[in-house]
């Protein structure tokens, strides 16, 4: 404490992927969307402060977790992280289309996404499933090539993106992070 629990669900309309529980005597405040929707209209700046917690949040849980951040240095892995933008994803959305070049570098986030392949006989085959903290399109992403893969969100959720024009300006900064980004 003090915490915020929860707020992911109801900034994406997704249903919740953990249960809280307390060791002892806690006090909460609960806030619902009706009551978040009426305190961001009388104060809007509320909800950017809060979607900036969620982001640092995220960030902090995804440097913790992923290896790829293990042995960078602060410098490199702020510069880094700062060049992708959140992004909410609606349910049942594609990130990435097979047969389409990718658009960015991805980070899942928040939610579920599944990695499709399209057959010879024109169906999808569920490839892999990610998991949160996992990147995805690097290949299509470094190549510039048509994607082998599509990318499927059922439930939506919340990814980050590293556009091409922030890939420039991480390579001036640090060289080696693309070789590391697409080993």
């Amino acid at each position: 404490a003090p915490t915020l629990m929860g707020e992911i669900a109801l900034l994406t309309n997704i249903s919740r992927r953990a249960t809280v529980t307390t060791e002892s005597s806690t006090m909460a405040w609960r806030i619902d969307s009706n009551l978040l929707t009426r305190l961001t209209e009388k104060h809007p700046s509320l909800m950017p402060q809060i979607r900036t917690l969620i982001r640092v949040r995220l960030l902090s849980n995804l440097i913790r977790m992923n290896k790829f951040f293990a042995d960078m240095d602060e410098e490199t892995r702020l510069h880094f992280l700062q060049a992708f933008s959140m992004q909410t994803v609606e349910p049942e959305s594609y990130v990435i289309q097979q047969g389409l070049p990718t658009t960015g570098l991805f980070v899942l986030m928040h939610g579920e996404a599944v990695v499709l392949v399209k057959g010879a006989d024109g169906r999808n085959s569920k490839l892999a499933d990610l998991t949160e903290g996992d990147f995805f399109g690097a290949s299509s992403f470094f190549s510039s090539q048509p994607s082998k893969t599509t990318v499927y969100m059922p439930e939506g959720g919340l990814i980050l993106r590293l556009t091409p024009q922030s890939v420039r300006s991480l390579r001036s900064q640090s060289p080696a992070l693309e070789q590391k980004l697409v080993a």
